[in-house]
């Protein structure tokens, strides 16, 4: 939740694309250890101190690029977390002056060309979120040729062939909506190729010598399976890193014990981190703590919706926080509360993929026993949630068709993680039946019947169904779907 795949996967793209230290030669790349902790407080969202700290080491290292580099992440850092355009605006400027330092760096350094394809990709997912496409594609392009301009340096060190791979997977697996752009300036992508030469640099052991880049590595590693691949076997945490301290690493656990089954250790890792103090408050964890909590309906989730709308100073995601909050309230027979939190999320404008998702969701509101089954679902109850299903008086309380098809789409969902594969597949069918128009239950519900079909060897009905999904469109969380049906399709060509 939060951003999009595609968001997350350009933003992800952008800040682990990263510059080598080890050639040595001229220019103003001075790694020096208080370099280190700075960057230490910058993944820590230590925003403040590290903005100190940048003032401080700017004396007397004016040329030394390594110290552009991290004021650009910082800036990056600063722009983002408040999830605002005013936010990013007032960071703008300062994170260009970066960009341009880096960018006239020496160029047979092969840092310098691999730090302009890095802050050239921040720069595309800033303008992606908080400006144009086209300014996402003009710097997606230059990050590209940057990039060109390091392999020509050294096409086989670990630092490049990493650069290169997290570019193709990202290229190679953008849903439809994006790939206009990459077209018209002559981009292509592979998830295969690029899966090959992450895992080739990954086994290179300068990787982990590396302090300034190796947790980035090690996050992009464990995205890249989470997000295309869906494999959280190895957990950040299990290359060393800590994911107590950072939101954004603490966020890539949370996914990845999610992603494994374990709810509860995603629930305590999330409340621990809500506790530590000193950071720039990334205001989306308010938002996902809350979550995990109306999963298992614990009545403490809406503490944490309310903090999210009162604390946080943008528009981003305030209609699915209310829409969460009328779940929460309807849920826990608080009607005339629950009715006004449905009133505050309908008449809130859509600002995020997450609000789009929300507006979905209230256009037609789902039966409280569906909402109930699909939060059960999500926070891995899996055998409370199919108890309400097989009662037999639900069905027959399902009046509308949208309801129907949802409680076919749960239905499979649910069997399919239990492994009843041929029971999954017949929900997912009797749920396509009920399809009357684009919805993410429908193109879930393709997905889901394609990987079974692949599972089984009928590869052409699974490249049939995975091509129906690629085919939604009009709906922000299709992205998602989209990616990972064009990753299975590649494998099996």
């Amino acid at each position: 939740m939060g951003f999009s795949n595609v968001h997350r996967s350009v933003f992800l793209c952008t800040l682990f694309i990263c510059a080598s230290l080890g050639i040595e030669g001229q220019g103003r790349w001075e790694a020096a250890d208080p370099l280190v902790g700075l960057h230490q407080d910058i993944l820590d969202l230590k925003l403040h101190s590290a903005s100190q700290e940048l003032t401080a080491l700017s004396s007397g290292q004016e040329e030394n690029l390594y110290l552009a580099l991290l004021g650009a992440r910082w800036a990056f850092f600063s722009a983002y977390i408040p999830d605002h355009q005013g936010a990013y605006l007032a960071h703008e400027q300062f994170f260009d002056a970066q960009l341009e330092r880096i960018s006239k760096g020496p160029s047979e350094q092969l840092r310098t060309h691999m730090a302009a394809a890095e802050l050239h990709l921040i720069k595309a997912f800033l303008e992606l979120k908080y400006g144009s496409r086209w300014g996402m594609a003009l710097h997606g392009y230059r990050s590209w040729k940057a990039l060109n301009r390091a392999l020509k340096l050294a096409p086989n060190h670990p630092m490049v062939k990493y650069g290169k791979g997290i570019f193709e997977m990202t290229i190679g697996s953008l849903p439809e909506n994006y790939r206009f752009f990459v077209r018209l300036i002559g981009l292509d992508g592979s998830v295969a190729r690029g899966k090959q030469l992450v895992e080739e640099a990954m086994e290179d052991e300068r990787l982990r010598e590396d302090p300034f880049f190796f947790p980035e590595y090690a996050y992009m590693s464990c995205m890249i399976r989470y997000q295309l691949f869906e494999d959280s076997r190895v957990l950040l945490s299990d290359h060393g890193i800590s994911v107590e301290t950072s939101s954004f690493f603490t966020y890539m656990q949370v996914l990845q014990l999610q992603q494994r089954g374990e709810h509860e250790r995603a629930l305590e890792l999330l409340l621990r981190n809500s506790k530590i103090s000193g950071r720039t408050v990334y205001p989306l964890m308010d938002l996902v703590t809350g979550k995990a909590l109306l999963n298992k309906q614990d009545p403490t989730a809406s503490d944490h919706f309310y903090r999210y709308l009162n604390r946080y100073k943008g528009d981003n995601h305030k209609k699915a926080a209310y829409r969460y909050l009328y779940w929460h309230c309807a849920l826990a027979d608080l009607p005339a509360t629950g009715i006004e939190m449905l009133k505050q999320a309908r008449s809130l404008p859509v600002r995020s993929d997450m609000d789009r998702q929300a507006e979905e969701d209230l256009k037609d509101p789902q039966a409280l026993s569906l909402i109930r089954v699909g939060l059960l679902y999500d926070g891995g109850y899996d055998e409370q949630a199919m108890s309400i299903l097989d009662d037999p008086g639900i069905r027959s309380a399902l009046r509308s068709s949208s309801d129907r098809m949802a409680y076919h789409h749960r239905r499979g969902l649910i069997e399919f993680r239990m492994g009843r594969m041929e029971a999954a597949k017949a929900s997912f069918e009797q749920a396509l039946q009920l399809c009357e128009r684009n919805s993410f239950g429908c193109a879930q519900s393709w997905l889901f019947s394609g990987r079974i079909f692949a599972a089984e060897g009928n590869d052409n009905e699974a490249k049939r169904r995975f091509g129906k999904v690629l085919e939604q469109d009009g709906f922000a969380y299709f992205e998602s779907l989209q990616q990972k049906a064009r990753t299975r399709l590649e494998a099996m060509n």
